[in-house]
């Protein structure tokens, strides 16, 4: 299980944060969670992550402890933008990945996790030029 954290953390220099289950007598959990963030602001910044950066390195991982089968692919076309008038302005509405979590049960790896981002706002540059 160290060499599969050390794995991970390789690929994503990134934010990275240890989770797991502290109970009221002191004991720790038996379930270990290796969170990533890939600290991505726009979804053009998505994109390359998803496509050729560490996003990239990191599905190849997931797919080959299978933990994360081909339809992880897919996360690449949830990226999206669009600018929307509100009143004499305009705001964006982003969707795209940002998280994504290696999980072990007893030492064991577990199905893989991942989160979306959604943000509304006002962008300078939103991406998906």
């Amino acid at each position: 299980m160290i060499d599969q954290i050390v794995s991970v953390m390789s690929l994503t220099p990134t934010q990275n944060e240890f989770q797991f289950d502290i109970f009221p007598d002191g004991t720790i959990g038996d379930i270990f969670s290796l969170s990533t963030n890939f600290a991505i602001a726009t979804p053009d910044e998505a994109i390359t992550a998803l496509k050729e950066g560490d996003g990239a390195r990191y599905f190849d991982l997931l797919k080959k402890w299978h933990i994360a089968d081909s339809r992880i692919e897919k996360v690449k076309g949830s990226v999206f933008a669009k600018e929307l008038p509100v009143g004499n302005m305009s705001i964006t509405f982003s969707v795209f990945p940002q998280w994504f979590k290696v999980r072990w049960k007893a030492g064991n790896l577990q199905s893989a996790k991942g989160y979306v981002l959604i943000k509304a706002g006002e962008y300078e540059h939103a991406g998906l030029t």
